[in-house]
């Protein structure tokens, strides 16, 4: 439940921290209200395409026999945190090296342009990753968890990402 803490703090604690990275999470549709009326927040978003935990799609929930879509999936949570940010359409996107030591996995970074008060948004997505730390491999063993990418490692990835932003002083 870490990425989903980590979305529901950017909302709630843009005053407290500098910058969130959200690794394999989803941003559930009732934490909405928590991102209204709080200013933008730099993020780093960390997901892998073939995460079985925290599906691509958004998460679905079963209630009695009704099935109901519980979470954003992943492109409408960038999107979400995009239009919260304030920043453009526009994205550059650079497509990582490939080290060879992940057959069949991909990563690709965007970056988002023209965000408001330095607001930036990095969304990381591991084609063919699992629900994995990218860099670190081992971690959660189990075949369900899927594969770990090692053409990044996302602790120093976000180390970039939060050395270019700082807290903002309180008024």
């Amino acid at each position: 439940n870490g990425g989903i803490m980590t979305y529901r703090m950017a909302c709630s604690a843009a005053d407290k921290f500098a910058a969130f990275a959200p690794v394999g999470g989803a941003f559930y549709f009732e934490m909405r209200s928590e991102c209204r009326g709080h200013p933008p927040a730099p993020i780093a978003i960390f997901h892998g395409s073939a995460d079985a935990s925290i599906p691509f799609g958004g998460v679905i929930s079963r209630r009695n026999s009704e099935m109901m879509q519980v979470s954003f999936s992943v492109p409408d949570t960038v999107r979400f945190f995009m239009d919260h940010n304030g920043c453009g359409e526009e994205s550059q996107r650079t497509d990582v090296a490939q080290s060879g030591h992940t057959p069949g996995v991909n990563v690709i970074r965007f970056e988002a342009t023209n965000c408001s008060a330095g607001a930036g948004l990095r969304f990381y997505l591991i084609n063919g990753g699992g629900h994995q730390w990218p860099g670190v491999n081992d971690v959660l063993t189990s075949p369900n968890f899927g594969v770990a990418t090692m053409d990044i490692n996302a602790g120093e990835e976000m180390w970039d990402f939060f050395s270019r932003h700082t807290l903002r002083p309180r008024r």
